[in-house]
């Protein structure tokens, strides 16, 4: 336990472990209701192959993500990301420093539609890297402005939820209900405050994959406890059930016409991997890719998983000329075969 906290310490002062030198750079914006979000750049030096804009899942926080956006650098692309309201240095919608509360998954679309209207011209092409929760505002909002971005990739996309050991319709039902009569900003059953001790307490290696990874945020998030979410309420459960309604509509579906790459994991404990794969078969230009071994959060997860999703979002942006012209997946399967 000694040498694990000396090797977490010496990476907290370094920052990263994996040779991230790059700081973001910081900014605010102001939402439509007043909020302030909290966003963040990266720039890639030398030639620039595009912009990448990374949408961060519930709980996640700028500092979490910063080795991901250094290798995307190395790439050659810039990388922009933001904190979502109530998580990370975005102003929260309660007085529960760590509860992560929203009445309507509208706001996070809006959010996301002001951080683009702020943004001048970018290095083409531009993708979106939605990771959880942030692929499902990403597929939100590309539904409303078709021609924003070049490209999805979509990171165990929140399509659809999994409800574990609870039913979906009692899981469903019981969020409705308990935010409708004054548990609207209680916490989630199974999540509380956050505190390091809980947070430690928490791992488990079938769901979360690196420890080392999942026990330094939890250090951070200690020390920053400004940042720190310690889970979704009722509330926030609701609305992302009746999100997750729209987005699974066939409608809505089909009109997402520009690439996607959907990347799953079959074994996926927070969202529902079927789900994504009945999505995917209804969007014209997806492929989708099967991490059999990968875990919820893929960008958290052992470095030899993370070299092959660097290493497909890679393959992904070369490969993107001949998805946008839509070329028949099996031709792009047969010439890049999936893993």
């Amino acid at each position: 336990m000694v040498k694990t906290f000396l090797k977490l310490f010496f990476c907290l002062v370094l920052i990263h472990c994996n040779g991230v030198k790059a700081e973001p750079i910081y900014g605010y914006l102001k939402t439509h209701d007043n909020l302030n979000i909290r966003v963040a750049r990266w720039e890639a030096t030398g030639k620039k192959r595009g912009t990448l804009f990374f949408l961060q899942g519930m709980g996640g926080f700028i500092e979490g993500y910063t080795d991901f956006a250094q290798r995307m650098n190395n790439l050659g692309f810039d990388v922009f990301t933001l904190d979502w309201r109530g998580q990370g240095g975005s102003s929260r919608a309660t007085k529960k420093q760590t509860l992560l509360h929203i009445t309507s998954f509208d706001d996070y679309v809006k959010d996301l539609e002001v951080y683009f209207a702020q943004q001048k011209e970018f290095a083409r092409p531009v993708i979106i890297v939605g990771n959880s929760m942030g692929g499902h505002i990403a597929l939100r909002y590309i539904y409303s402005h078709p021609n924003a971005v070049d490209g999805l990739i979509a990171l165990s996309p929140m399509v659809d939820i999994n409800t574990q050991n609870y039913p979906y319709f009692i899981a469903r039902s019981m969020a409705t209900l308990l935010s409708n009569v004054g548990g609207a900003e209680s916490y989630v059953f199974g999540f509380e405050q956050f505190n390091l001790d809980r947070c430690i307490a928490s791992f488990d290696p079938e769901k979360y994959g690196d420890r080392e990874k999942y026990l330094a945020d939890c250090v951070y998030l200690n020390s920053h406890q400004n940042l720190a979410t310690g889970g979704p309420s009722f509330s926030w459960l609701a609305a992302a059930f009746e999100s997750c309604d729209l987005i699974r509509d066939y409608d809505f579906t089909s009109r997402i016409l520009i690439p996607v790459l959907m990347v799953t994991v079959p074994k996926d404990h927070l969202v529902d991997p079927d789900a994504q794969r009945e999505l995917c078969a209804i969007m014209p230009k997806c492929r989708q890719i099967l991490y059999q071994e990968g875990h919820h959060n893929l960008l958290k997860d052992n470095e030899k998983l993370i070299e092959r999703l660097i290493n497909d979002i890679d393959r992904f942006v070369k490969d993107l000329p001949t998805l946008q012209k839509g070329i028949p997946q099996s031709i792009l399967v047969m010439n890049n075969v999936e893993r």
